[in-house]
């Protein structure tokens, strides 16, 4: 590494001993279209060092990509010292070496002497979003006129929208929630984290039951039975206030 050159990302493929494909490094903007495409992943802003490696292999030779060990090493330049830097993958990068067959990630981390392994499927749920697409997510959220706030306040129900496992959302139909309409883009915040989302239908319920005896796992995915679904809700809404306004399901599909 330069050390005029103040960050340096790597990434390489281990088979049989062997390297496959080349060395690659981060920063190759615009590469990698076709490669989104087959493999359903989120089309991201620069070309991450892991990406890039990967990439490298021709897509009709992907096959010799599975079992492959990958390794993501980065170096910075701090005071003209090479140092070892945070390789952690991104979200992105761990979804696309799952779609591949890749079981093994080797990287280094920032004061570490030996490089850390990890399985990309299983750390997909933990870690992050890469700077690039956050900044991109950024610029799609500006196209949007969001002026609609639904908060929740359990954060495991949070990450089921999130994950597109909870499709629901039920309310009492009053106040403020009365003005939600289909087409909607509103913002779902649950503490500091925020989900931009649309919302498809807005559907009304004498009660909670009469919603949940059809619409049990879009509503509440980990609650196997209607009625610990009606306590759980009782445990928000009075019945004097359900009877009285109703019920409503919004359905939602989170955009970024």
């Amino acid at each position: 590494m330069n050390k005029h050159k103040k960050y340096l990302h790597i990434s390489f493929l281990i088979k049989g001993g062997k390297v496959v494909g080349s060395f690659s490094q981060s920063g190759f903007s615009g590469r990698g279209k076709q490669f989104d495409c087959q493999y359903d992943v989120d089309i991201i802003p620069s070309t991450h060092a892991e990406r890039a490696a990967i990439s490298s292999v021709p897509i009709h030779n992907h096959k010799q990509l599975k079992r492959c060990k990958i390794f993501s090493i980065a170096f910075r330049n701090i005071d003209n010292k090479i140092c070892v830097h945070h390789a952690k993958p991104c979200k992105t990068c761990c979804k696309m070496m799952h779609k591949v067959g890749i079981t093994k990630c080797y990287y280094s981390e920032a004061n570490k002497q030996k490089l850390l392994v990890c399985n990309p499927s299983h750390i997909m749920k933990e870690t992050d979003n890469s700077i690039g697409l956050k900044i991109l997510n950024i610029k799609k959220y500006m196209k949007y006129k969001v002026n609609y706030v639904l908060t929740i306040r359990n954060l495991n129900t949070f990450r089921l929208i999130e994950k597109r496992q909870k499709q629901i959302e039920g309310r009492v139909w009053r106040g403020s929630i009365r003005t939600l309409r289909p087409g909607m883009v509103i913002t779902i915040k649950c503490n500091e984290n925020n989900l931009i989302a649309r919302i498809t239908g807005v559907t009304k319920y004498k009660n909670f039951y009469s919603l949940l005896k059809t619409k049990l796992k879009k509503t509440l995915p980990n609650v196997n039975d209607v009625n610990r679904g009606v306590e759980y809700y009782h445990s928000f809404y009075s019945k004097n206030a359900i009877n009285k306004h109703g019920i409503v399901a919004i359905h939602l599909v989170p955009l970024f």
